[in-house]
Parts: structure tokens; C-alpha cells; sequence
């Protein structure tokens, strides 16, 4: 399924149609990105808070919202802090808070403004996730439906690194690189093997957005040379009420964890051994 020693060009198109490395792409727009982010997120803010919390968005409430919730309860214990990477309208944040002690994070500053408003018994932080210094450490990071839209992989997964406590875990849940690219992107010449910028349409919201497409084994190599250990990765189907809505996953959820000591390497369950040698 993954595959971290292949040599690509991690060449990205922008909307101009020249060709940068993702390094070279965050570097010249790291302010615009930053900017970007923060008026894109808070135009839809109150839009995406209405859709969720009215259970319009059926793949929110009935796939991702059940199977983050899951996840964080397995892995966690009464006493672990939890990061909610990406936190936006603070949803998710309030329900993990229900079972564990948990804090937001966003870059949005109309998010995090709704979010304090609407559930004031909770810390949020506004922020860039990439290079934020916060004030404690975390046993528990969850970024779901964030890691896609950031033009820097190697940034975020260095500082959550250091976010993380020793045998902490991350979760990150991201559109399947492979099957949603391979139907939603074809009629923009979609290459699974080529990091790309693709504008796509989220939702019901006007304006598109900026979609990072990387391979899969890309992101495993992001998490490795950040020091943390790719632990699972997991296709996540569409199904809800007795049906499933798409033949193949549109999402994938991949667990990381930061190691005991810095020293140390973590055994992985004998899985992992297969899927470092396969690429999807």
C-alpha cells in the first residue's frame, strides 16, 4: 500500500501552471498560504458549523465524527491531553472533551472565535500548526481533514513531532490519495505519482480550495524523517445506514506515534513490514 524509498520529484503546479518543489512552494508563499488559510477558513466557517452540527454532512456525523471519536478512546486513557489539529468550527473538539481532557488548535481566526463562543469551557489556540509553540505536550494529536490542505508536509509532521510526548500517538485522516483523486480529479489530468495543486469544490461552498495531492508513500516518508514511527494505515468506506456509498474509500486514516525515547525504535505490528513494501 505505501512505499518510503522511491525517489520522485515532489514537483507541485501552481495555478499559474509552473513547476516548484513543495519546499520551494512553501518558502515563497508561506505568507500568502498563511493569509490564504485564514480568509478561506473563515468565509466558510459559519457555513461548515451549520452543516455539521444539523447533521447535513452525513460523511462528517455518520463516518468521520464515529470513527475519530473510536479511535481516540482506544488509544488513549482518562488521564491523556489530546491536540485537535485543524479544529475549526470546534465540533469534534466538544465531543472528544466529552471522554478526555482535550484542547483546539486552528489558523482560522473566525474559527477559533466561533469556537470560544460556542464552547467556552475549552482552550483554543490560533495558529499555524507548521510552527506554533504551545505550551504543554500532548499524548494524543488528531488532524482530521487538515494534513491535504497544507502545502508543507515536512513542517507539520516535525512539529507535532515535538507536540507529542514520548510514545505519543497522531492520527490524521486525509481524502485517499489514490481512489477520491482518481474520481474527483481526473478531468484535471490526475497522476497519482505526481505531487500536485488541484483546486476542488468542498462542499456546498462557492469558492474552491487548494487540494495538496501527495502519493501515499510520500507521506510516509514525511512521518519517518520527522522522527515519528508510521504505525496503521487504514481505508475508511463511506457506509452509514446500511449502505455504502462509494465502491472504493475516499478516505485513509494513518497512525503515527513518537517514540519511547529518541534512541529507541518502535516494533510495529507485523503489517507494517508488508505495507513499507508496496506501493498502492
Amino acid at each position: 500500500m505505501i512505499k518510503t524509498n522511491m525517489n520522485i520529484a515532489n514537483t507541485v503546479e501552481s495555478d499559474n501552471s509552473f513547476n516548484l518543489t513543495l519546499n520551494e512552494t512553501y518558502k515563497i508563499h508561506t505568507n500568502e498560504d498563511n493569509n490564504g488559510f485564514n480568509t478561506e477558513w473563515c468565509e466558510i466557517c459559519e457555513t461548515r458549523a451549520n452543516e455539521i452540527r444539523s447533521g447535513k454532512d452525513k460523511t462528517y456525523n455518520k463516518v468521520l465524527l464515529p470513527y475519530v471519536l473510536e479511535t481516540v478512546k482506544q488509544n488513549t486513557s482518562l488521564t491523556d491531553t489530546i491536540l485537535d489539529i485543524g479544529s475549526g468550527c470546534g465540533f469534534l473538539t466538544s465531543k472528544i472533551a466529552e471522554m478526555r481532557n482535550v484542547q483546539g488548535i486552528d489558523i482560522s481566526c473566525k474559527a477559533i472565535e466561533h469556537s470560544k463562543n460556542n464552547y467556552s469551557q475549552l482552550s483554543f489556540f490560533q495558529g499555524d500548526i507548521r510552527t506554533i509553540k504551545l505550551p504543554q505536550s500532548y499524548n494524543f494529536a488528531v488532524a482530521n481533514m487538515v494534513v491535504h490542505n497544507l502545502p508543507d508536509l515536512s513542517a507539520f509532521f516535525r512539529n507535532v513531532h515535538n507536540m507529542l510526548k514520548y510514545n505519543g500517538t497522531l492520527l490524521i485522516v486525509i481524502l485517499h490519495p489514490f481512489y477520491w483523486g482518481s474520481e474527483k480529479l481526473k478531468n484535471q489530468g490526475f497522476v497519482y505519482n505526481e505531487s500536485k495543486v488541484y483546486l476542488r469544490k468542498f462542499k456546498n461552498i462557492s469558492k474552491p480550495i487548494k487540494y495538496y495531492h501527495r502519493p501515499i508513500y510520500e507521506y510516509a516518508s514525511a512521518i519517518e524523517q520527522s522522527g515519528l514511527e508510521l504505525w496503521n494505515i487504514e481505508p475508511i468506506y463511506e457506509e452509514y445506514d446500511n449502505v455504502c456509498y462509494q465502491k472504493y474509500p475516499h478516505i485513509l486514516s494513518i497512525i503515527a506515534k513518537r517514540k519511547l525515547q529518541e534512541s529507541t525504535t518502535i516494533i510495529s505490528p507485523p503489517i507494517l513490514s508488508d505495507l513499507r513494501r508496496q506501493v498502492l
